[in-house]
């Protein structure tokens, strides 16, 4: 039995459509009459279905019993539509959907009782257009490379496959295709791709030619990463039939790799915690290409088999950003996103990791989500002294199953460093004992991934050490900051994802105001408080909203006005980041360029993971591409859209293309900012609750 449950699917930038339904697949649960007007005789009229999805030209029977009469007869009707687009039923209950549908249609079927027509039950009908797919959704191709394309189309009885062409992007030179047919084709690069950076290629319906998938092709090259060594963390969600116990679960890793300047990934090692169990230290090799505009692909080869990423690379092309979907192994499949960075092989040594951090990590397995944040002190044989550490945890998922513990104290030991890949062990007991892999990024930053075996109440943990700036006060805090953190929480869909971000601003002796957005309430809610911050860098903070909310958290500072950040409060168990505010006032000017966007890591299973471009044109116009994963569904989209940049950071974009949607934005730097979803009459994707990041 899945333990977190999927009734919907949405996404944040990707499809902006409103679910048509509340929960389920459709919208008819139960029979919605055989209420009693008498007596004599007692009818009841019984569907054996009430929810049905078809496409065109397709046919179904309806079974329907009748009782309390010896007349069984019944008397069928569809509402919800006009004239061909009903398509028909029979006096024998066979249900057959128009030869055309357009768009997608709500039907609903009605059976009436012969002998009372007061007794009826109803089903719903969703009637779904072709739809059309491709595989992979976009591609980065070398010149004089090929590609293989794979076509999917559903809804369609004929199942004649689809056309292929290639889009106007390039004027000439595009390239050509081969080994053309209904289900795939091969896209061969050209040569000279002076002409042909980018390009679509079209996927026609053959049975409704108006639905089609464009594909996204850029031309690359095999290379364009700064050679050296990197540290990657990534988290996500498998998906399985094979494990009853476990259908979506968290799966996390760690590892490093080194890339060349040809493209080439070798002395790759990484450690793998999922529903398969835990790897440790797995040697892995793979290749990379990079297009011209700093987005391309890599690929990992190891015993599991291969993975493919989504990438996006910085300005400096020495740390990315990735998402991935694809087979991890047979019957399994992995959405999730993470990023990677250049190490210093300098601190690859307990000398030079020693002194004091603040941590951070979080994790979900099933109903259980779990946060912890921290401080410690490590010498030069690793031993920890100085150790604090808050946990909140939600067991089983339900309103008020949320308990925290506060100011625990914190033992640990680090072993030693690999010298030549960074990778080591650790272990941290705050009243329980953990095991993490770890791998050196600089004496800065380590990045952690837990290596002990789920089991049915511990979550996977993930997060790192950032070395702390202190001693702290008061003081420390006391210019605004943005906050933003991710979490989960149950409603009677299901596990639905949580996303909050913010301004706060602290008055350096205890006071803080500020603005907190959240995905699911009324945006731009202020509020007010307190905080203190210890010594040690820890601080707890008492926020009241103006709806009389109170929501506590615990931080814990490692440079001025930064810190780790976990609500206390509520059944979310949010955790993020909370991150200095510079460049004030603000405007639409402040945001002019290309920024990298990605999304942080995901809290739930339904969260979206996206990776690509957006560009801000400083008068309020923006312009994106961007790889989406949206619940195992990966599509290359391109949209448009407004944003507006009030004077205190806090934004709102407005897409107009493909579709309508909002979301709000909070600036961190005029070279970064984080937004969320917000929902709208035209859009529900704040349900995604995904943390979306861009810099410059």
């Amino acid at each position: 039995m899945r333990t977190s449950v999927r009734l919907f699917q949405v996404g944040l930038l990707a499809v902006f459509l409103a679910p048509l339904f509340s929960c389920g697949s459709g919208w008819i649960s139960t029979p919605n009459s055989n209420v009693e007007t008498k007596t004599e005789p007692l009818v009841s009229v019984s569907l054996t279905e009430h929810n049905l999805t078809l496409g065109a030209g397709e046919t179904h029977q309806f079974d329907v019993t009748v009782t309390g009469s010896s007349d069984t007869g019944i008397t069928w009707s569809l509402s919800g539509c006009t004239g061909d687009a009903c398509g028909s039923i029979s006096s024998s209950g066979l249900y057959a959907a128009p030869s055309i549908v357009l768009t997608r249609v709500l039907i609903t079927l009605t059976a009436t009782a012969s002998a009372d027509p007061n007794k009826v039950d109803q089903a719903g009908i969703e009637l779904i257009p072709v739809a059309v797919s491709v595989s992979p959704a976009s591609a980065w191709v070398v010149p004089g490379g090929t590609q293989i394309f794979t076509a999917v189309v559903k809804y369609d009885i004929l199942n004649a496959g689809v056309t292929w062409t290639l889009g106007s992007a390039c004027s000439s030179n595009c390239g050509t295709l081969n080994n053309i047919g209904p289900a795939s084709v091969t896209y061969t690069a050209p040569v000279n791709t002076s002409d042909s950076s980018s390009l679509k290629l079209i996927a026609s319906s053959v049975s409704d030619p108006s639905k089609k998938a464009e594909i996204h092709v850029a031309l690359a090259e095999a290379g364009g990463m700064t050679e050296g060594d990197y540290a990657f963390a990534f988290s996500g969600w498998e998906t399985t039939i094979a494990d009853e116990s476990c259908w979506v679960c968290e799966v996390i890793a760690a590892g490093r790799f080194h890339a060349d300047a040809a493209g080439n990934i070798t002395e790759g090692v990484e450690d793998i915690n999922s529903q398969s169990g835990v790897t440790k230290a797995l040697p892995f090799t793979g290749s990379y290409k990079v297009g011209a505009d700093g987005c391309g692909t890599f690929t990992f080869t190891s015993t599991l088999g291969s993975a493919t990423y989504h990438m996006v690379l910085d300005a400096s092309k020495t740390k990315g950003k990735f998402i991935r979907v694809d087979a991890l192994q047979d019957e399994s499949s992995v959405s999730g996103s993470g990023y990677f960075e250049l190490q210093d092989k300098a601190a690859f040594s307990l000398a030079a990791l020693a002194g004091p951090y603040a941590f951070g990590v979080s994790g979900m397995l099933g109903a259980n989500r779990q946060a912890a944040v921290g401080r410690f002190e490590t010498d030069a044989s690793g031993v920890f002294t100085g150790g604090s550490a808050d946990m909140t945890q939600q067991m089983g998922g339900g309103w008020d199953s949320q308990i925290s513990s506060t100011n625990l104290k914190l033992a640990g030991l680090l072993g030693a460093p690999s010298v030549s890949t960074g990778r080591g062990t650790a272990t941290l007991n705050w009243g329980s004992l953990y095991n993490f892999a770890y791998y050196v990024v600089s004496d800065q930053k380590i990045l952690l991934v837990q290596l002990d075996a789920r089991n049915d109440t511990t979550p996977l943990l993930k997060g790192h050490f950032q070395r702390q700036k202190g001693p702290f006060s008061a003081a420390s805090f006391s210019t605004p900051a943005i906050f933003s953190m991710a979490g989960v929480w149950l409603d009677f869909c299901g596990f639905e994802m949580d996303a909050a971000i913010g301004q706060m601003s602290p008055d350096g002796s205890g006071s803080v105001n500020g603005t907190y957005d959240y995905n699911w309430e009324t945006q731009e809610q202020p509020f007010a408080g307190s905080y203190t911050v210890a010594p040690n860098g820890r601080s707890e903070l008492s926020l009241k909203t103006v709806s009389a909310d109170t929501r506590n958290h615990v931080a814990y500072f490692y440079g001025p006005n930064e810190a780790f950040l976990m609500e206390t409060s509520g059944t979310d168990v949010l955790f993020g980041r909370l991150r200095p505010q510079t460049g004030a006032p603000f405007s639409e000017a402040s945001l002019s360029g290309t920024y990298l966007t990605h999304t942080g890591p995901p809290a739930g299973d339904l969260a979206e993971n996206d990776s690509g471009l957006t560009t801000f044109d400083g008068v309020g116009g923006l312009t994106a591409n961007v790889d989406v994963d949206d619940s195992g569904n990966l599509r290359h989209l391109e949209f448009t859209g407004t944003y507006t940049l009030a004077p205190n950071g806090r934004g709102t974009f407005i897409f107009s293309s493909p579709a309508d949607g909002t979301a709000v934005f909070w600036v961190i730097s005029p070279t970064e900012l984080v937004s969320i979803g917000t929902t709208t009459t035209a859009s529900d994707f704040s349900e995604s609750g995904a943390l979306l990041e861009y810099e410059e």
